[in-house]
């Protein structure tokens, strides 16, 4: 904590002024929440600044020499107004009081207590439900990328390190799931993270290179859990992300100026082999957590399936989507633990209503962690607290290993709750500082000081009736104010009846105050014992606080193991609500879905009853599903709602089908829609090659792959090449099956696929034709079409007739061409490319077989002679024939 220096001041300014600028000068990029008696100011820019974003109003006063710019809140709305500016991409400096007004001999000592940023803040107004708030470090070593996030709110620690070749990719990605609100970066490093924060809008805090020092973060690691190694929690010690786990703990302890975090219990490595990985494309095509539209949750996966009852199962819930299992034991025990809990409604609903009763244990005991609890935090965590054994009794009736591991692992750590019972009244205003929060009882020396203040008030009580028996006077009034103290107040009237040992303190236009010497020695008192009770209340709750502190660790616990139970009933409500049936999940390499829906979609549908669909990818045939068929057909719906079924069925979840066999898979690419990336300088093309690039080096044989529309953003010609040769590539050379693929275009041209390569299954989407009029049935079907019905759709968008009727009539002057460049396509399409060496070899034999034919003597070949070299030279030109179709 900064303090305001006095012997460096501005003889123009008012001494609060000269303060408030030297603690500016210190904190030139944040915004001065200066506390100034009820109300915290902002002057001068700032001023400006907040009156703008928290709408307040704008007023000016003079401080010395000129006006200031001048906008305040209340004090007790602070954490609001704090919240809205953060949010708004500002950083808060908070300036507090540090001794009280009455006892300043000159200006009131003030400094800076806390710095708010869009990483380090834990206001609940400014933190989602659902949403971690993750203040994220990134440094580079010898072409390592070492990364560290950190919830402050939560306590939630994860370090990560990216040295494979496209590291930078693997990073977007993380930074993809995470969305940190802020990230420290070393050095130049923030250049590269540009376009990523460009998109997400995370706020970058450059910082210098020794702030990153991997040794220096491994000292103050180790010293901060009190170990010697983090090798035990599964980091070594010398890893890049070691570097920058101790940025992030070096920088909230300037921001929040303290020493120790005890909400911070562990650090843990993000073990990438355990889960499924999910790149920033798929993440976005998916919109797993975010729509496309306007990035918020509405129309996402998360969206339909988040049912849960509490903010720890809400977060937890969008960890599980980012991060789907890879392992099978993993997923099947949610799976079954889901089963029984559908089975039972009664248990699953008496849980679901105490999980609903509960308070964010993880943000309480944070907030408790890091001092800056309120008093009805604690008795939210009481509360919170004291369902546990409820939960206990209700799991006791469960035979799943993952709920008696739940029910096991809960703990109701009676200590923390009997503190906060023996020490926190039942009800308790907002603040410490409106008294009345620590329990009678607790503290003999609180107790007497209440007792002082009680009696002295009924003491005024008593002077007043006596003193208008004594003076006669009817209306005499003891009153207190915060300028004059404790008065006796008295008509104007009358004001000649007053006593002689009454002494004048102020006179109104209808009234005259007074005071006496027994007055003023009660004053005293009173005021001396409410001093002293709120200083000794807040030391107090202070140290409720650090005793509640030494249960963190057992209370995160609780609040994870409260936060999975929350999620699988979540599930097995969701497969009530949604009709969801339990997926079956094998090592078998197979996809195979029965009666599958797109579980967004077929929420979102009001009218209309969502038609399902069957898809079955096989180890050995139909591993390629070439998927053709009108616009507005239902291909796209079906590839998303593949890859989503996937996905819910490896979080553990019962899906939307009415069977499922899902082989596990170790990855989801996705290469859907059309976009131009400016910032980057990359076409929509570039884009979608990217997209596939990715695809191509990085998928294995247990991959799901989705394809949509690939080729789009270039000619047809060159669209079609593309499509055909990945589609081949994926067939050919990737393991020795490739992926698991669903390819849905409009190059019709691609069906041939299926007669040329052994593991390519065509399917379209079906339409029924009626009297002219297109009817989509979307219904998936073996068999490729020819027909896309682009025009049917354009007349539905309601393009005018007149280009309908011109573009009916263009299209049977193409459809005319395309069938005699089809006829050269179907043998074209098949030639191989050739390499140089396939080529030269090819030409010499034509040579050889050109020399034989000039060598022939036709003056004295007979005509047997000739018949024979003819046939030889026919079956030589014909197997040359046939090695340049191959």
């Amino acid at each position: 904590m900064k303090r305001f220096d006095d012997r460096k001041l501005n003889p123009k300014l008012t001494p609060m002024m000269q303060q408030w600028t030297q603690i500016k000068s210190q904190y030139p990029d944040y915004i001065l929440f200066f506390r100034a008696g009820d109300f915290y100011e902002c002057f001068n820019e700032d001023a400006n600044v907040a009156s703008k974003v928290l709408n307040i109003t704008l007023t000016a006063r003079s401080l010395g020499e000129r006006k200031f710019p001048l906008a305040g809140v209340p004090y007790h709305a602070v954490d609001a107004y704090i919240a809205k500016m953060v949010q708004s991409g500002y950083k808060v400096a908070i300036v507090e009081q540090l001794e009280d007004p009455k006892f300043a001999k000159k200006i009131v000592k003030r400094g800076v207590v806390q710095l708010v940023t869009r990483g380090t803040i834990t206001l609940p107004e400014s933190l989602g439900r659902g949403k971690n708030n993750y203040l994220a470090a990134i440094k580079r070593e010898k072409g390592i990328y070492g990364f560290a996030a950190l919830d402050l709110s939560t306590g939630g620690f994860i370090v990560t390190d990216f040295d494979e070749e496209n590291a930078v990719n693997l990073l977007e990605v993380e930074l993809t799931r995470l969305q940190p609100s802020e990230i420290l970066v070393e050095g130049e490093l923030w250049k590269s993270l540009k376009i990523y924060t460009d998109k997400q809008l995370s706020t970058i805090t450059n910082r210098e290179n020794y702030f990153f020092d991997t040794e220096q973060g491994k000292e103050n690691l180790c010293k901060h859990f009190n170990v010697l190694s983090l090798e035990g929690f599964g980091v070594g010690d010398y890893n890049p992300s070691v570097g920058s786990a101790g940025a992030i703990l070096s920088y909230i302890k300037e921001t929040q100026m303290i020493e120790n975090f005890l909400n911070i219990t562990k650090i843990s490595p993000i073990l990438s082999q355990n889960y499924m990985v999910l790149d920033s494309s798929t993440i976005r095509n998916l919109e797993l957590i975010e729509n496309l539209r306007d990035r918020t949750e509405y129309g996402t996966l998360k969206q339909v399936i988040d049912n849960t009852r509490t903010s720890a199962g809400s977060r937890l819930l969008t960890s599980w989507i980012l991060r789907p299992s890879l392992k099978h034991s993993t997923i099947q025990t949610r799976i079954d633990s889901t089963a029984e809990m559908l089975d039972d409604s009664i248990l699953r609903d008496e849980i679901r209503d105490t999980l609903g009763r509960m308070n964010d244990l993880e943000r309480l005991i944070s907030r408790v962690c890091l001092g800056r609890s309120k008093p009805r935090d604690l008795l939210a965590l009481r509360h919170s607290l004291e369902l546990i054994p409820t939960l206990k009794e209700l799991l006791s009736k469960t035979q799943t290993l993952l709920l008696q591991e739940i029910r096991a692992n809960l703990d109701p750590v009676r200590k923390a709750v009997e503190t906060i019972v023996t020490g926190i009244e039942d009800e308790v205003p907002t603040s410490i500082k409106d008294g009345q929060v620590v329990r009678e009882g607790y503290n003999e020396e609180l107790d007497e000081l209440r007792k002082i203040q009680k009696s002295g008030k009924s003491f005024l009580t008593s002077l007043e009736a006596r003193e208008k028996v004594k003076t006669g006077i009817k209306t005499l009034k003891v009153r207190f104010n915060k300028v004059f103290g404790y008065y006796i107040e008295i008509p104007k009237s009358v004001s000649e009846n007053v006593p002689l040992e009454y002494e004048r303190k102020q006179t109104l236009v209808n009234a005259e105050r007074f005071i006496t010497p027994e007055l003023k020695e009660y004053e005293e008192k009173i005021l001396n014992a409410e001093e002293k009770i709120l200083i000794l209340e807040e030391r107090l709750f202070n140290e409720i606080l650090e005793e509640i502190s030494k249960y963190a660790t057992e209370i995160q616990m609780d609040a994870y193991n409260c936060a999975v139970l929350d999620v699988i009933t979540t599930f097995a409500q969701n497969a009530v609500f949604y009709n969801y049936i339990k997926p079956e999940i094998t090592d078998e390499d197979i996809l195979e879905i029965k009666g599958g829906r797109h579980p967004v979609v077929e929420q979102l549908l009001e009218q209309t009853t969502f038609i399902p669909n069957d898809t079955i990818l096989k180890k050995d045939s139909e591993r390629i599903l070439i998927i053709t068929g009108p616009n507005m057909g239902g291909k796209s719906t079906l590839l998303r709602q593949v890859a989503l079924i996937v996905l819910m069925a490896q979080i553990g979840s019962f899906v939307p089908a009415t069977s499922a066999r899902i082989g596990l898979t170790d990855r989801i690419f996705t290469r859907i829609g059309a976009h131009d990336v400016i910032v980057e300088n990359r076409s929509t093309f570039m884009v979608e090659m990217y997209e596939c690039a990715n695809i191509l080096n990085n998928a294995t044989e247990r991959s799901l792959v989705i394809l949509d529309e690939v080729g789009r953003g270039t000619s047809t010609y060159d669209g079609v090449a593309i499509a055909w040769s990945i589609t081949e590539y994926l067939h050919n050379n990737i393991g020795k099956l490739g992926p698991r693929t669903m390819f849905a275009t409009h190059y019709h041209e691609l069906i041939k696929l299926e007669e040329l390569l052994p593991r390519i299954k065509n399917y379209h989407a079906s339409v029924k034709n009626i009297n002219g009029e297109i009817h989509f049935l979307y219904k998936i079907k073996e068999g490729g079409i020819s027909e896309s019905f682009g025009v049917h759709v354009a007349s539905l968008a309601g393009l005018p007739q007149k280009v309908i009727k011109d573009a009916d009539a263009m299209l049977s002057i193409l459809h005319k061409q395309e069938k005699i460049e089809n006829e050269e396509l179907g043998h074209k399409k098949v030639v191989k490319s050739k390499t140089k060496e396939e080529d030269q070899t090819l030409n010499e034999e034509v040579n050889q077989l050109m020399n034989e034919i000039s060598s022939i003597n036709t003056d004295s070949v007979t005509p047997i002679e000739a018949f024979n070299l003819l046939n030889q030279l026919v079956e030589k030109s014909k197997k040359y024939l046939e090695r340049d179709k191959l």
